[in-house]
């Protein structure tokens, strides 16, 4: 038969067992509550790139994402590939690429980079011009054609 010594032991663990279950049941119920919530945020996060995905593309063509890069400067690929035709600038003719202090290197950068792919097979450099620096950049020798890079436009010049 159980004393009360005996009884008081047992019951800590039965108590002690209780809460157990009792933390367990709450860890249970609170995981219960966190899953919709999980697949309520993944589903929209899945919406949201499907309709990224399935919008239309911006633009379609040979010339798209030059088109697109040129647009600050209110200039085309096909407008600088016919420009360069007009000018007379054969395709085994140099250019180089440049602009003043005022216009950034990542614009010229990106015109350099649309004017190499536009006006191939002709070489195209590029050469800043420094601020305080000479009026015409340091071009490799034997360049006579420059692709003029300002704040709106992309002007043609000839350094004959």
């Amino acid at each position: 038969m159980h004393t009360a010594r005996t009884a008081r032991p047992e019951a800590a663990r039965f108590l002690a067992v209780v809460a157990r279950v009792i933390s367990g049941q709450r860890a249970a119920i609170a995981i219960l509550l966190a899953l919709p919530a999980g697949f309520l945020y993944s589903g929209t996060a899945t919406l949201r790139s499907y309709r990224a995905m399935l919008e239309a593309p911006p633009a379609s063509g040979r010339l798209a994402t030059i088109d697109e890069a040129l647009g600050p400067a209110s200039m085309s690929g096909a407008d600088l590939q016919h420009d360069v035709a007009l000018a007379g600038w054969g395709a085994d003719e140099d250019i180089v690429v440049t602009g003043d202090s005022s216009i950034s290197p990542q614009k010229l950068m990106r015109v350099y980079y649309c004017a190499s792919y536009v006006l191939y097979p002709r070489r195209v450099w590029v050469s800043p011009v420094k601020s305080g620096g000479p009026r015409l950049p340091t071009v490799p020798h034997g360049v006579r054609h420059a692709l003029v890079v300002e704040a709106e436009t992309i002007r043609l010049v000839d350094w004959q």
